[in-house]
């Protein structure tokens, strides 16, 4: 979809087939895919802050999906 740049950046994504060259493809957006347990764990690692830092990755990780679906 070909969308009027100035529209776009206002919220609206409606098709225009009059832009020329200023025009922004819009893609429709992609289902969120978090990470595995496993990712998780990978990352975390496994010494005397892992609980805490699986935390942090969890909530890192609740907010992004929060703020795409958004």
């Amino acid at each position: 979809m070909i969308a009027n740049k100035e529209c776009y950046e206002r919220g609206c994504a409606c098709y225009d087939a009059r832009v020329d060259g200023e025009g922004i493809e819009v893609v429709a957006k992609g289902e969120w895919v978090g990470l595995t347990e496993d990712e998780v764990k990978k990352i975390v690692g496994s010494d005397r802050y892992s609980d805490l830092l699986k935390a942090v990755v969890q909530t890192v990780q609740a907010k992004l999906k929060e703020k795409n679906n958004g």
